[in-house]
């Protein structure tokens, strides 16, 4: 079953898992204790809704799908697997620790484990991730795109590419398409929702004025003002003169990593998604 063979259900949940995963991986290697518990709750419930699909996919039933737990589901899936595949579930010793680990975790709030081990948790699960996506769904985790999940085909475009540039691990290139496809939404909303355009902060009383105006424009979009923030520590400035190419300004030292790549890309579809854009 490839992917553009599936039916949309099960296309967009399966976005989903990758959405978790890449969730996961924006706080792997923030190093807090906090991140790392986000962190492997993403992954186990990434594999969890996996699982999921593939019973689904397979036509399995549960009396009631609600309260089945983990060992429950794994046995159900795998036999099933079996019997398709000729094999078992793979990495079954791993994925249980991830699960007993993210447990832990929820039931008594500490993270009691290594940076060095995150980083194998999330390897791991994508390992995990890549071989059931081959096997059932004969797909690649590259071909799982977030950016289906967007409207305006313009803003897609240029989120897909962003994600092709992040699988071949060109942060700046990513950047500079999430960037271009956030600005050119935020634009679109300002213009429906009738907020203003702010000019850059300048100095005294008017300053403090316009920097007033400022906030209240990010607020009235909907976003987080600390992550909004952040998101523009992280990514050129983009302007849109008419009928031309966005122009790109890159300022101050820019910070290139895996870590604030995936902050960037998760906040602009997160916000895009928002935007129903």
């Amino acid at each position: 079953m490839r992917l553009r063979e599936m039916d949309k259900v099960t296309q967009k949940r399966l976005i989903y898992v990758k959405r978790l995963h890449m969730h996961a991986q924006e706080h792997v290697s923030n190093g807090t204790d906090f991140d790392k518990m986000v962190a492997v709750h993403h992954l186990d419930n990434a594999i969890e809704l996996l699982l999921k699909c593939v019973a689904a996919s397979y036509g399995i039933s549960f009396k009631n799908p609600l309260k089945v737990n983990f060992p429950t589901l794994w046995g159900r899936v795998n036999d099933k697997y079996k019997e398709k595949q000729g094999s078992e579930l793979p990495n079954k010793t791993e994925v249980f620790y991830i699960h007993k680990i993210r447990t832990d975790v929820q039931h008594w709030g500490k993270a009691p484990f290594s940076l060095d081990s995150i980083k194998e948790f999330d390897e791991q699960t994508h390992g995990f991730m890549q071989s059931i996506l081959n096997t059932v769904y004969g797909s690649k985790y590259e071909e799982l795109s977030l950016s289906s999940l967007v409207k305006n085909l313009r803003i897609k475009s240029l989120l897909f590419e962003a994600e092709r540039y992040i699988q071949n691990e060109k942060w700046k290139e990513a950047i500079r398409e999430v960037a271009i496809a956030f600005f050119a939404a935020k634009e679109k909303m300002q213009r429906r929702r009738h907020v203003l355009t702010v000019p850059r902060l300048g100095l005294g009383i008017e300053g403090s004025i316009v920097g007033i105006e400022h906030t209240l424009s990010i607020l009235a979009l909907g976003l987080d003002l600390e992550d909004y923030n952040k998101f523009v520590e992280n990514t050129p400035a983009v302007m849109f003169p008419l009928r031309e190419e966005p122009v790109i300004q890159w300022k101050g030292e820019a910070n290139f990593t895996k870590e604030n790549t995936l902050f960037c890309f998760n906040f602009a579809l997160n916000s895009i998604l928002e935007w129903n854009l």
